[in-house]
């Protein structure tokens, strides 16, 4: 039932239609706000000013109160259809996840961090867990991450652009897409568990590389000549750096940012 106007007059009739890119071109600027429903899809609305701008509305209830949640602008949108799937997509979601507010969670990506903020204050937390895996985790997320999201909101970062981030740096490594998806996913978790952005993650659903077996491996003789080799290097330095990497079995990462207070005397029993 249509609310009652502010002036005592009856209220305005609603208008259904169909909603169509047709319509669209057919339709004549009104002298005052109009809001077309649409004749088949429940909450599908189109709202058009006496100034000529129109946009896509979704009219949905939670708990019994009326909510408007904006689509686009028609300028931006211009494809009946695609608003049509849109708001279909958000009316499935209603029904099948109890709790979701399309309007709510509009409000909580208003007032979400930038994401640089979010990372900053995700890798503040991480040193006090494990402050040995906070260069590794910055490092992916900065060279990876930050340049595009960094001022973006946290909340407003969707499935495709991780996935686009993704497969832009499978491209390159396998592994390395591997390791910094896991990495930015750790920042939305953090996010979410503190509430300064709403679920889902948008990482989950994203299927990773698969790792390729490593069954490659040096026996003794090659050992010995690949030490050999290290001897004669012109730089002795990376010469140095290779032994330690052969000694440790770390990574070239991990050994290039080892420091003293890293390493502990080793003792040989007899």
């Amino acid at each position: 039932m249509a609310r009652p106007r502010a002036d005592g007059m009856a209220p305005r009739k609603a208008r259904h239609v169909h909603l169509t890119d047709a319509f669209l071109k057919s339709m004549q600027v009104p002298d005052r706000r109009v809001i077309f429903y649409d004749k088949a899809l429940k909450g599908f609305c189109l709202q058009a000013e006496a100034s000529g701008h129109r946009s896509w509305k979704f009219h949905y209830r939670i708990g019994g109160r009326p909510r408007w949640f904006h689509l686009a602008d028609v300028r931006a949108l211009p494809s009946a259809k695609a608003a049509r799937d849109m708001v279909a997509k958000l009316n499935a979601r209603l029904v099948l996840e109890p709790g979701f507010d399309p309007h709510a969670e509009k409000l909580v990506v208003r007032a979400s961090g930038t994401f640089a903020q979010d990372v900053k204050d995700y890798l503040v937390w991480a040193r006090g867990k494990n402050p040995k895996s906070v260069p590794q985790k910055e490092r992916a997320i900065r060279v990876h991450y930050l340049g595009t999201w960094g001022k973006q909101k946290s909340g407003a970062i969707k499935r495709p652009e991780v996935q686009r981030i993704f497969d832009k740096i499978s491209k390159s490594s396998e592994s390395s897409a591997n390791q910094a998806l896991a990495h930015v996913s750790g920042v939305f978790t953090w996010a979410i568990k503190n509430d300064r952005v709403a679920p889902p993650n948008p990482c989950h659903g994203i299927e990773r590389n698969e790792n390729g077996k490593r069954s490659r491996v040096l026996d003794d003789t090659e050992i010995k000549k690949f030490w050999a080799a290290l001897n004669n290097l012109t730089n002795p330095v990376i010469g140095r750096c290779l032994k330690v990497l052969l000694l440790t079995g770390q990574r070239p990462g991990e050994v290039t940012r080892m420091r003293r207070e890293h390493l502990k005397p080793m003792t040989i029993e007899p």
